[in-house]
Formats: structure tokens, C-alpha cells, sequence
């Protein structure tokens, strides 16, 4: 697969894994089945993805999938909306996935790239929007954030 990125755009990337059986969500089954645990997991990168269109219509971003495994893009095409592209992996592990994304998305000649991961179908669209815009000017810069862990405020 060839990315042709676009200068000035920023590729928001969602980092998720194939949404199968005893997968995904591993930590919510009990009480949820496997197949409900897949499905929330279908469910929440279909909503990540939409926000990712709803933040183009107000910034210049283009949004992927950055899957994982190799070989599953298949589990993701239904739940994909027009205008999100897959981005296949290279190597295995989150670190590698992380790394591996970010730089063949500069590489294929985007300005920036914003990775977001697949559990979070509530982020602010303006949070995507305020990122692209804070990483499009030239240079070099970082956006983090926003991240919370439960107890801690």
C-alpha cells in the first residue's frame, strides 16, 4: 500500500487492534461476552474514525488506521467510513506500532502526525482540531495530552 501524503495536512492515525474474539477488551469479560467485547472495541473505532471526518472539516487532516495484526485489514473495512485509509504494520508490539506509523506517515510526506489510540470514542473533536493546528507551523514541537488515569485529576 502507497500513502501519498499531503504537505500541510496532519495524518491522525487511530492505533487499534483487529477487533476479534477474545482479542480485544480482554479485561471487560466477564461481564461482557467475547463477541460483545469485540463488538464494543468495532464500535469504538467506528466512532473515532467519524470524529477524525468531523476534525477535517475544520483543520487540513487526513485519518488512518494504523492496525494491527498483518492480515486484518479485512475486520476493519466495514467499520471504516469513506476517507479513513489503513496503514498496515510493520513489526509487532505497541512501541514498534507506535514508532512505525509515525514515520511512514512523515515519510509518505506529511507536515505532522497525531496517533491517537482506539479507546477513547469521546475525545473532543476540537482536541484533533487544536492538535493539527498546534503541529502545523514549521519546526520541530510535541502535542500531549489530554490524558487522565482514574483517581487522579
Amino acid at each position: 500500500m502507497t500513502i501519498a501524503g499531503r504537505p500541510g495536512h496532519c495524518a491522525v492515525a487511530i492505533m487499534a487492534k483487529a477487533p476479534r474474539l477474545g482479542e480485544v477488551k480482554t479485561r471487560l469479560v466477564p461481564p461482557l461476552s467475547e463477541a460483545d467485547a469485540a463488538l464494543l472495541s468495532g464500535s469504538f473505532i467506528r466512532d473515532i474514525a467519524g470524529n477524525i471526518l468531523a476534525a477535517a472539516e475544520a483543520a487540513p487532516i487526513d485519518g488512518y488506521v494504523a492496525y494491527s495484526p498483518a492480515g486484518s485489514e479485512d475486520l476493519f473495512l466495514p467499520l471504516l467510513p469513506e476517507g479513513i485509509g489503513l496503514l498496515p504494520p510493520r513489526r509487532i508490539g505497541l512501541g514498534h506500532s507506535l514508532y512505525d506509523a509515525a514515520e511512514d506517515l512523515l515519510a509518505a510526506g506529511y507536515g505532522s502526525v497525531c496517533l491517537v489510540n482506539a479507546d477513547s470514542p469521546t475525545l473532543p473533536t476540537s482536541v484533533l482540531v487544536a492538535a493539527a493546528r498546534a503541529l502545523a507551523p514549521t519546526g520541530d514541537r510535541l502535542v500531549l495530552g489530554p490524558a487522565r488515569m482514574a483517581g487522579i485529576t
